[in-house]
């Protein structure tokens, strides 16, 4: 009877060279009470076994790490394949509500006169501390990154809602650091109101202490008008700047 208790047991050990290899193998075998020798493991060939699995465990996760790259290689690469799925999109297309502005050229201005580009819709105002700023220049960026067809045919627009401080003049002169085809609009807060409502936009006035200054809190989507000034998807913040404009690229195609 073998007794496979390593206690009770006595181990004996025989050791050789391979005529081929320079891999030292032990071979252990447990002898019995009787003095029977019954062979055990082959300690070189679990070592070659170890080896095995290591390998195919360290291939294994080498593909997997590849064909994760490759799907974010896909994910930002051209995307000529991939469904636009970044932002909310309206369809059919949403038609929005007439109303009267002024440019920031003191002109009048109605949405209508947007048919024939499409448009990104921002609201915020010039005296935001961040987040305006911040929105207006990834959107700078974005449209420098688009194929040079496709930024031609955006332009954007921030619709103040502060409109007690932002005149013409002073959008003007604020839009003017990000580039030519940037615009403002106001209007009286009473006039948007139609606006607001169709698009989901909020804000409200905060002022300081002293009540000699005040900030305003507002919603910070962009919205995307079709070549008929139609809704057709709005993009949310914070905002990814690759997918923004491989969406803006798919939509202006």
């Amino acid at each position: 009877m073998v007794n496979f208790f390593f206690g009770p047991a006595k181990l004996a050990r025989s050791t050789k060279w391979s005529d081929s290899t320079s891999v030292h193998r032990q071979n252990l075998n447990f002898v019995s009470s009787e003095g029977q020798t019954t062979p055990g493991y082959n300690i070189g060939y679990q070592y070659y076994l170890c080896q095995i699995v290591c390998a195919a465990v360290l291939l294994w996760s080498c593909l997997i790490s590849t064909a994760q790259a490759k799907s974010l290689f896909d994910f930002f690469g051209d995307g000529a394949d991939q469904i636009d799925d970044y932002g909310t999109a309206f369809d059919p297309p949403s038609v929005l509500p007439v109303i009267e502005l002024t440019n920031e050229l003191g002109e009048s201005f109605a949405l209508g006169q947007l048919r024939g580009y499409s448009t990104i819709l921002f609201f915020g105002f010039t005296h935001c501390p961040h987040v305006c700023p911040t929105t207006l220049a990834v959107l700078r960026a974005v449209r420098k990154n688009l194929p040079a067809d496709e930024a031609k045919k955006l332009q954007i627009w921030l619709i103040t809602v502060d409109p007690m401080r932002d005149s013409p003049e002073r959008l003007k002169e604020y839009l003017s650091k990000f580039g030519p085809s940037f615009h403002g609009a106001r209007a009286e807060l009473g006039v948007l109101v139609p606006l607001f409502k169709s698009l989901g936009v909020g804000y409200s006035f905060l002022a300081d202490e002293s009540g000699g200054n005040y900030q305003v809190e507002h919603t910070t989507a962009i919205y995307l008008l079709d070549e008929d000034a139609k809704l057709v998807r709005i993009y949310s913040a914070p905002f990814n700047e690759q997918r923004l404009t491989h969406s803006l690229a798919q939509q202006l195609k």
